[in-house]
């Protein structure tokens, strides 16, 4: 059996998953070979891939996600997800169908419906893999490549997930939108390959998950002015493409997220045992920030208002780092592009060490014998004739704990044992000391010193 205490789950970005219709034939199977079938025989099935509205059930599924390298031409790149399934096996001692799974989805839809799927399945892997390996308190690990990790940040923040999950780490999601999704609405993405031709546009218009792609701050410019939000621009006009309505309700779902976090932050259980966030950011590639748009023309920059800040080619940087963590210095940051973030050496490394690091007892690197901390209370100032009182507590266990006293104008010192204190947990002593500045050293075996000055008064 696994000897990782909880149940780690990987969801993919948009595009990661298979699709099978309602016939269970796979319309959506990314592959060496089926890349040229759908350009070829399979592009109506393709294109019916269309929604007609989240609540409507076309027996679409999504049974794996896509496996190994592949390339569509002209349409998208896909490193797969094999090897950081691998890695993540491999690793951490994982057993697939035990305390690992993959959570493919029907990437097309609202992803609320993905994070409600996604909350019934892991709470039943999680309560199956606590009666299996007897530990109850096995939490969920998330990890979440690109839009995945909006699923992820639904289920925990909006769903009551946190009660539930240690970890997120999130590769590469939009936590702010990306640019890409303002293309593919507006420009449209007929590609071709040789005599074959595959008009995408209309399903990627009809599909909710891009709306919500889209970035939540001011993005687009004409020149003149400040730069406009998404919905505003198309209420405008600039954005002739895109459906303000389903941009405001697109919006929606982000702001709900972020409005969830904030209720979550102040309740005390959250705060003292909600999910540690690690976002992986990636950086150094040409990345889409903003858009101009002229004489009814749209531009994509690789900037924004002037400044360029990078990403990873899809997602800019700023989109990588959630909203609430903007002061928080905590991004891990790989410089690869978006659809290889996931399998990237330097992001395998940080998945590993951010999931294993409760293995290690920092304590025991203090000192080689240093297992146990002190704490000491002692005044800053002792008036005439009155005692010097000083209590110390250890961390752990219950050591012999002594005091050296020492003039610090002489360096004349003794040692002094200290008594039961009648606060359990703590040992006191009491000392006639003559006027001057003392240091007061508490020490016992297996735990670091520490140190206090008190100035006893002169007369």
């Amino acid at each position: 059996m696994s000897d990782f205490r909880d149940v780690v789950i990987l969801l993919p970005g948009i595009t990661g998953s298979v699709l099978a219709n309602a016939a269970g034939k796979e319309v959506w199977a990314p592959s060496a070979g089926a890349a040229w079938r759908a350009i070829t025989s399979f592009g109506s099935s393709i294109t019916g891939l269309e929604l007609a509205g989240d609540d409507a059930d076309d027996g679409v599924s999504a049974p794996r996600l896509v496996a190994d390298v592949t390339l569509v031409p002209g349409l998208v790149k896909i490193d797969g997800y094999s090897r950081i399934e691998n890695y993540l096996v491999e690793h951490l001692g994982l057993e697939r169908g035990a305390n690992y799974f993959p959570f493919p989805y029907d990437w097309r839809r609202d992803n609320r419906v993905s994070a409600r799927r996604l909350e019934s399945q892991a709470m039943a892997w999680l309560k199956t893999w606590r009666e299996r390996s007897g530990n109850a308190e096995a939490r969920l690990v998330l990890i979440g490549h690109s839009m995945g990790g909006l699923v992820a940040r639904y289920f925990i923040e909006c769903l009551g997930g946190w009660q539930a999950t240690r970890a997120l780490l999130t590769l590469g999601t939009p936590h702010r939108g990306s640019l890409n999704a303002v293309g593919f609405l507006e420009n449209g993405m007929k590609k071709g390959i040789g005599p074959f031709g595959l008009d995408l546009s209309p399903l990627l218009r009809s599909l909710t998950s891009v709306y919500q792609l889209l970035p939540i701050y001011p993005c687009i410019g004409t020149g003149a002015g400040e730069l406009q939000r998404i919905a505003a621009a198309a209420e405008a006009g600039l954005l002739t493409h895109v459906d303000a309505a389903r941009a405001h309700a697109a919006r929606a779902f982000h702001q709900e997220i972020q409005d969830a976090q904030a209720r979550n932050a102040r309740d005390e259980a959250y705060a003292r045992n909600g999910p540690t966030l690690v976002p992986v950011v990636g950086i150094e590639q040409p990345t889409v920030q903003s858009v101009q748009v002229k004489d009814g023309r749209i531009e994509l920059l690789n900037s924004h208002d002037g400044s360029d800040f990078g990403g990873d080619g899809t997602v800019p940087r700023v989109s990588g780092t959630p909203i609430e963590m903007g002061d928080a210095k905590r991004e891990v940051y790989a410089a690869e592009m978006h659809g290889a973030l996931q399998n990237a050496d330097g992001t395998l490394a940080n998945l590993r060490g951010v999931l294993t690091r409760d293995r290690i007892d920092f304590r025991k690197f203090q000192r080689a014998e240093d297992a146990a901390m002190l704490t000491l209370d002692v005044d800053d100032v002792v008036l005439p004739g009155d005692p010097v009182a000083v209590r110390v507590r250890a961390s752990e266990g219950n050591p012999r704990i002594s005091v050296t006293l020492t003039l610090v104008a002489t360096g004349e010192a003794f040692d002094e044992p200290l008594a039961r204190d009648p606060e359990p947990g703590w040992q006191q002593g009491i000392f006639d000391l003559e006027p001057g500045i003392w240091r007061v050293t508490a020490h016992a075996e297996g735990a670091t010193p520490v140190s206090d000055l008190v100035v006893v008064a002169a007369p």
